[in-house]
């Protein structure tokens, strides 16, 4: 029986990748722990613009689904309105309901209704992120002006109480040895 180099080669990678394996095979398996908690972040482990970053991300894919309600049923409160304003006759005025399947909208109207909520949904994101960055600004900066430190005289204020200097003392006297014995 020939076996080919191709069969040989292969063979011979599997026998070498089984040796290495074996004697490798020690630290594969992490060490038993009782501790299965993963240690808290730090402060500074991430940079702040990767914090506002995830926080600008969750405030608006976290908005959108409520706010694609909101605009889904304001846009289906407006057309009727709209259609008749624009006809002037209201007696064709009709509401559906937006939230069954009778609501018929075209694509075009669907994805004004997404594209709506979408960019209410990053305003509400970013408008988070600059009230977050106004207040952490003011708060460096009362943080920087409050580090001075101010000496005011208050010797002729009438609510300020003296207080006796706990390490001003005077020694007792002492009495001069005399020269008799």
């Amino acid at each position: 029986m020939k076996i080919n180099l191709n069969a040989k080669l292969f063979l011979r990678t599997v026998v070498l990748f089984l040796i290495f394996s074996s004697i490798l095979n020690v630290n594969l398996f992490a060490a038993d722990s009782t501790n299965t908690t993963p240690a808290p972040y730090e402060d500074d482990e991430f940079p702040q613009g990767l914090k506002d970053l995830r926080r600008f991300e969750i405030i608006a894919l976290g908005s959108m689904p409520f706010v694609t309600l909101d605009v889904n049923i304001a846009y289906a409160m407006g057309k009727p309105v709209f259609n008749c304003m624009q006809s002037g006759d209201w007696s064709n005025y009709t509401f559906t309901n937006p939230l069954t399947a009778s609501a018929e909208y075209s694509s075009d109207e669907i994805k004004g209704v997404i594209w709506t909520a979408v960019g209410i949904s990053v305003g509400i994101a970013l408008t988070d992120y600059i009230i977050n960055l106004v207040k952490r600004n003011k708060l460096k900066k009362s943080t920087y002006q409050n580090n001075t430190i101010n000496i005011y005289n208050i010797t002729n204020d009438e609510d300020a109480i003296k207080l006796e200097n706990p390490f001003e003392f005077e020694p007792p006297e002492q009495n001069e040895p005399s020269g008799e014995n």
